[in-house]
């Protein structure tokens, strides 16, 4: 192998992408816009957690501002109280849109506890998770016609309770956010390698009867 190679220093990347140790360490939230039939527009906000990818909740609104994230942020730390670390700080990463650069936003982070970073720009690679959960919402989008607010948000509850509850992710051993989140993750993985082992016993019997046929 190369000697330049294998003096090589690690990449500064590494130091800038962010990864959530256990549920509620690291959140991630941003904005993406939803239009409906007749021009309308729409931004859709979630938390997520990044450990888990688990959506912990999200927010409709017609604008994109301080107020509205701190709307986001105060129900979510409502609905998601039982689970939060009872010391730690969260972390929230964001973009830099000018709706994360408030003071009014820095208080109410400073008051709940809350470690606000941002992300690198022009880097994709620190936004890829919350990215990723906007295209596939976007890939499930195309199939249907929203025709005012009440669709949107009907779709938008349907989606994320598969999103959570039935879409396996690869990014965390195929398991789906709500296994991860909930921490019945050991359980499920048991029961997937159970699977696969019956899976792969009845592969291996069906070669035979055809060897033998």
């Amino acid at each position: 192998m190369r000697k330049e190679l294998i003096n090589q220093k690690p990449s500064p990347i590494a130091n800038v992408i962010y990864h959530g140790k256990y549920a509620n360490d690291l959140w991630l939230s941003d904005f993406t816009q939803i239009y409906t039939y007749g021009e309308n527009k729409y931004y859709m906000s979630p938390i997520m957690d990044d450990y888990s990818r688990y959506i912990l909740s999200w927010r409709l609104s017609q604008t994109q501002k301080s107020e509205d994230v701190i709307k986001l942020l105060d129900s979510t730390l409502v609905y998601q109280r039982e689970y939060l670390p009872k010391r730690d700080k969260i972390t929230l990463l964001v973009d830099n849109a000018k709706c994360y650069h408030t003071e009014l936003l820095a208080e109410f982070c400073k008051d709940r506890n809350i470690k606000k970073k941002h992300s690198i720009r022009y880097l994709p690679a620190t936004r890829a998770k919350i990215e990723s959960i906007f295209n596939i919402l976007k890939t499930a989008m195309r199939s249907i016609e929203l025709r005012g607010l009440a669709d949107v948000e009907e779709f938008l509850i349907e989606f994320v309770v598969y999103y959570n509850n039935q879409r396996p992710h690869k990014g965390i051993d195929d398991l789906t956010p709500a296994s991860r989140y909930y921490g019945i993750e050991e359980s499920v993985l048991q029961k997937l390698e159970e699977i696969k082992a019956g899976t792969d016993a009845l592969r291996q019997q069906e070669n035979m009867r055809l060897r033998n046929s």
